[in-house]
């Protein structure tokens, strides 16, 4: 399992293996700019995912004109274990 806050003792280790992972689920990011990743895959709408814990931009991008953020949760944190 994967969570949002760290454990009692503080840090996000929690299953002991030395230091913290990213949810894979959650570890993919994408900038919306000329490249444009234009798939309905959801992201963190960044060049990085956030640290665990941290909240980032969470969507896709779509291609209008040009190419747009598609923000739908505006705070998502990153979770760890």
């Amino acid at each position: 399992m994967f969570f949002s806050v760290e454990t009692n003792g503080g840090g996000y280790d929690f299953d002991c293996s030395g230091g913290p992972q990213k949810d894979p689920a959650l570890d993919v990011a994408a900038t919306c700019g000329a490249l444009c990743p234009n798939d309905p895959d959801e992201r963190y709408l960044s060049t990085v995912s956030p640290p665990c814990g941290m909240p980032g931009e969470w969507g896709n991008c779509q291609m209008a004109a040009v190419c747009v953020k598609n923000v739908i949760v505006a705070a998502r944190k990153m979770k760890c274990h």
